[in-house]
């Protein structure tokens, strides 16, 4: 037992969630239960895991299927030949798609100016065609394609997400994929709903021409912030996922020739820092490999020289070198970890790295070299728990993980002083009641 008897917590914190998300994915198809992909082909559809026509769902994990089956579109073809699919994979980089959404995508004709600009992410079969593997921005372009729901489904996914927030207990979360409709809905749910969550927006930039149209969203924005709800700055997808292998390392996967790679240009990235910077926001990069992490925090010390200097935020940080951690010194820098990802990862994470693992889960370097740091889950990639984190720490400690030193706690607490005062009660490692504002709630 973690916690005996009643234990009190200040503004507990989930520091890097998905908040639309989180709920999209619990009230629709969730495959990640599934240990045989035929699982999928047996399944009962619902009407609720369409998106217009298309049939969606989240969570496929092929590591947790027989090792030779391969991602294809003709396994989804054999049922669903007339409807388009998109699966979106468990650590939210990768897609499967069927036939039907290639052609619907323009992803088939390997021939086309449109194929040619997501080529890097389109998976081939030994024949050159298209597997119906998609990676990151391949990815992207289908997730965003997806018919937009109506407003009042989007609420309903928002206040289901808000809902598992405060059964795990957090007052406090740090949304990492908002935009402009969802800071208007939260908005709209605060004057609607018995609303208990303090929420930080994260705008998604996905690429740098829409930098300046981003920019003044956050802008706007701001001018209706409240101590429920604040707009924070710029989220940028630096690199890939571990799980995928499109993170970028300093040396190859384990057993490939590949080692991933960053997807944004130097140029872009240094530019992008100015104007955010200039502009007063803080600028967050999703960043799991060394190499991605080491390149950013080298970039941003150059654009620090020329005089520029503001926030910035590294998402996951899954892997630092020692060299990387000691440049980030000069800077004012967080870092934001997840050690329930240990849960998900640890099967082959010291496999697929090799030496590199030495330098996985960095909270203890990072501590001793007092970098501030955050811990959070990344819901809905992993469940939003306060406990899985706590127990993910001593687990990964005993086997071979560098022990985080002092309380832990003090990582999940919210760290500003500019919202309003939540508290959870937490009785026997069972969240009890939270009290956000003059607003509670019980839930024992």
């Amino acid at each position: 037992m973690l916690y005996k008897g009643t234990h009190t917590l200040p503004n507990l914190y989930d520091s890097h969630v998905h908040w639309y998300y989180t709920g999209q994915v619990a009230s629709t198809w969730n495959l990640k239960k599934y240990t045989d992909p035929d699982q999928i082909l047996k399944a009962h559809i619902k009407l609720e895991y369409f998106r217009g026509d298309w049939l969606t769902a989240f969570g496929w994990d092929e590591n947790n299927w027989n090792s030779e089956f391969k991602i294809h579109r003709y396994f989804l073809d054999q049922k669903f030949l007339n409807i388009p699919v998109h699966f979106s994979r468990t650590d939210g980089h990768s897609s499967w798609v069927n036939t039907k959404a290639l052609n619907l995508l323009g992803f088939f004709d390997t021939r086309s100016d449109h194929f040619k600009k997501y080529a890097k992410d389109i998976v081939l079969d030994d024949a050159g065609i298209p597997t119906g593997y998609l990676k990151e921005s391949a990815h992207m372009y289908a997730l965003f394609s997806l018919p937009e729901v109506n407003d009042g489904l989007q609420k309903s996914f928002l206040l289901r997400g808000a809902e598992i927030f405060n059964q795990a207990g957090f007052t406090h979360i740090r949304d990492m994929t908002s935009n402009p409709k969802q800071w208007k809905l939260n908005l709209e749910l605060l004057s609607e709903s018995d609303f208990l969550l303090h929420t930080e927006h994260w705008f998604v930039c996905e690429e740098f021409a829409n930098l300046q149209q981003t920019i003044q969203q956050i802008q706007d924005c701001q001018k209706n912030e409240n101590n429920w709800m604040k707009i924070r700055g710029v989220k940028v997808f630096a690199d890939g996922s571990l799980g995928s292998q499109t993170a970028c390392l300093s040396k190859h996967y384990e057993g490939s020739t590949q080692s991933g790679q960053i997807i944004w240009s130097e140029v872009d990235v240094k530019n992008m820092m100015r104007e955010v910077w200039k502009n007063k926001i803080e600028i967050a990069f999703h960043a799991i490999g060394d190499q991605t992490s080491h390149q950013i925090i080298q970039w941003a010390r150059e654009v620090y020289s020329e005089g520029v200097q503001g926030r910035i935020h590294l998402e996951h940080a899954q892997i630092l070198r020692p060299e990387t951690i000691q440049n980030m010194k000069s800077l004012h820098v967080r870092c934001h970890l997840q050690p329930c990802h240990w849960w998900s990862d640890q099967k082959w994470l010291k496999k697929r790295l090799g030496v590199l693992f030495d330098y996985v889960f960095p909270w203890e370097a990072l501590r001793k070299a007092q970098i501030p740091f955050s811990f959070g889950s990344d819901s809905p990639i992993e469940s939003s728990s306060f406990f899985s984190n706590l127990k993910a720490l001593d687990d990964s400690a005993i086997k071979g993980i560098k022990k985080l030193g002092g309380n832990p706690e003090k990582f999940h607490l919210y760290p500003a002083q500019d919202s309003v005062e939540g508290w959870t009660q937490i009785v026997d490692d069972t969240v009890h009641s939270i009290y956000l504002g003059s607003k509670k709630r019980f839930f024992t």
